[in-house]
């Protein structure tokens, strides 16, 4: 049998516990990464049993089997050739967040921190959970004193430094994106209110659920060897015309947020200093979601 064509479909993943899918990722950041997997990882990280470590580990390869080989030389399992992640994303940024990844050194650079106060959290999530207007405090660089906001939030965004919620706006009677920690009850007049069901969700939202498709490439400015190692640097791929290229679907409503942390939204003099471009089919499509 094909093994390698046995993979858990998303209704197979939904209904395994929590603790399932921790370990399941947990196999595969370590197995990706690190190049060896034994069941001390699992029994040292969950603080599981030996016995239950290994049922968890066969029942991880029930569906995984292509994807791991066992190694007597290394006394445990390693990536197969197919390697193919399942239940994580084959993102370094999953290793770096783990425990384990300070024993190699490494070393993240944390944002600053906004001030953001989870009792007042507490009534947006509760709002976009169950999909309710809420008249809250807020205040913006155009309105720098705080006011009553009547909103429709629908989900929550972090663009790579700060959060905010989407949501449909009743003063604007729009959608907008509301940086989080702008929110405030200074006031018990400012003390978030619900009111009642929302009739402008998520489906409502045009640019949330209008997908594009950026696509980028090395700045021309550069010579070949240069532009190379800018492929490399964005995994992008080779066209019959000779130009590299990687395409990254984005929502219209993050569009500008994704720009930002590309950095993408000014151009640079210096080609070194810019690297890589929007390609020109594309330039246009986003210049009218970002007016």
């Amino acid at each position: 049998m094909d093994t390698s064509l046995k993979t858990p479909s998303e209704q197979t993943i939904e209904k395994l516990s929590r603790e399932q899918r921790q370990c399941y990722a947990y196999i595969e950041i370590i197995i990706q990464w690190e190049g060896r997997l034994t069941l001390q990882h699992l029994q040292q990280e969950f603080g599981f049993g030996r016995s239950k470590a290994k049922k968890l580990l066969a029942e991880y390869t029930q569906y995984q089997a292509s994807n791991l080989i066992y190694d007597p030389s290394l006394k445990g399992h390693k990536p197969s050739d197919e390697f193919s992640p399942a239940y994580t994303h084959g993102h370094i940024d999953e290793y770096c967040r783990n425990e384990l990844s300070d024993v190699v050194g490494i070393q993240l650079l944390e944002a600053p921190l906004r001030n953001i106060d989870p009792n007042l959290i507490r009534p947006i999530l509760r709002a976009i959970r169950n999909k309710q207007r809420i008249d809250i405090g807020y205040h913006s660089l155009s309105s720098p004193d705080y006011e009553s906001r009547i909103i429709s939030p629908h989900s929550l965004v972090f663009d790579g430094l700060r959060y905010h919620v989407r949501a449909h706006c009743e003063k604007n009677n729009g959608y907008r994106d509301f940086v989080l920690s702008r929110f405030c009850f200074e006031s018990e007049a400012l003390k978030p209110e619900f009111e009642g069901p929302s009739l402008n969700g998520k489906d409502q939202d045009e640019h949330w659920n209008t997908l594009l498709t950026l696509s980028i490439e090395p700045d021309i400015r550069l010579n070949n060897q240069q532009q190379k190692i800018i492929a490399l640097d964005y995994q992008m791929q080779q066209n019959e015309q000779g130009t590299w290229t990687r395409e990254i679907s984005v929502r219209a409503a993050l569009a500008k947020y994704l720009l930002q942390r590309l950095r993408l939204d000014q151009y640079q003099q210096k080609p070194e200093a810019q690297q890589i471009v929007i390609s020109q089919h594309c330039l246009k499509t986003f210049e009218t979601y970002l007016k």
